[in-house]
């Protein structure tokens, strides 16, 4: 993916009307901090140097996807909405995860809840199923933005804790984390001290620290 954006970036700036003045290292520079370390500053840079700036009525579902997704970081939020709204009419599911990321940031839950509800059953990549798992249950847990519900929750948190993948460390060491926060809490669900200490050492593996102190605690038989 991150590949493909990198050549897309090019071969969209070679047919804009806009100047690219980046030399081909000052873009990969910029690009690696813009997609790898999602630096807004440097997706600015990208966009104002005419990458990733494809009209929205000339880009197919791909290409709406990653104009989006640039714009996303970038902190453009109002386009990044258009261009992925664009995506997702012309096929592309992943986009659910993303305008999902949007509306949470804008506070709008209940749109960020049907665009992650929406990524669980369409979403093809992992990644963006674990992103939307973990904040659905997130939601469904905490019962803010979403009637309480801890078995929709823990089965949220297990989609993304046991999903194995590695572009999305963070969540799932999260949701482990909270699996065994659930567990060793008894909260809605009977006690299990075992489960606690089986996903509070996932978080740990992951270097989720919270979740490294509380199996030692278990170890220690402090809980």
């Amino acid at each position: 993916m991150k590949k493909f954006i990198l050549a897309f970036g090019f071969w969209l700036c070679l047919l804009s009307v806009a100047i690219c003045d980046l030399s081909e290292e000052e873009y990969q520079f910029a690009y690696n901090k813009c997609v790898v370390d999602k630096e807004a500053d440097m997706c600015k840079l990208l966009i104002q140097n005419g990458y990733f700036t494809q009209a929205i009525d000339e880009c197919d579902k791909d290409s709406c996807l990653i104009v989006g997704w640039t714009y996303k970081i970038a902190g453009y939020e109002s386009q990044a909405i258009e261009y992925l709204k664009k995506a997702i009419d012309l096929g592309q599911s992943e986009a659910y995860s993303y305008l999902g990321d949007l509306y949470r940031a804008k506070e709008e839950f209940i749109e960020a809840k049907q665009n992650y509800e929406k990524c669980i059953k369409k979403c093809a990549y992992k990644s963006s199923k674990v992103n939307s798992a973990w904040w659905l249950g997130a939601m469904y847990e905490g019962g803010k933005y979403a009637k309480q519900d801890t078995q929709k929750a823990i089965q949220l948190y297990k989609m993304a804790c046991d999903s194995g993948i590695l572009d999305a460390i963070f969540q799932i060491a999260f949701a482990c984390y909270r699996l065994g926060e659930i567990y060793a809490n008894g909260t809605d669900i009977e006690k299990n001290i075992d489960f606690a200490k089986k996903y509070y050492g996932k978080s740990c593996e992951l270097g989720f620290t919270q979740g490294c102190d509380d199996y030692n605690l278990i170890e220690k038989g402090v809980q």
